[in-house]
């Protein structure tokens, strides 16, 4: 089982929800004969709530109390 979580600062766009699919057709692409089957998860995490990781990550935004936009 294949499971990709999309989080996003607010709720997601029609656009960017595609977009993440695109995503993962092209991951299913190479790892096919390896899942069966997959999950894909679109949340919407406004700052400041925490986002909830799966196990790996492929990118995170930087939520450092000394950056200037956290």
């Amino acid at each position: 089982m294949l499971h990709a979580r999309f989080v996003y600062d607010g709720e997601p766009t029609e656009d960017e929800r595609e977009s993440a699919s695109c995503v993962m057709g092209e991951i299913l692409a190479q790892f096919s004969r390896n899942h069966a089957d997959y999950r894909e998860e679109f949340v919407a995490c406004p700052r400041p709530c925490k986002i909830e990781n799966l196990r790996l990550l492929a990118y995170l935004r930087n939520e450092e109390p000394w950056t200037t936009w956290a």
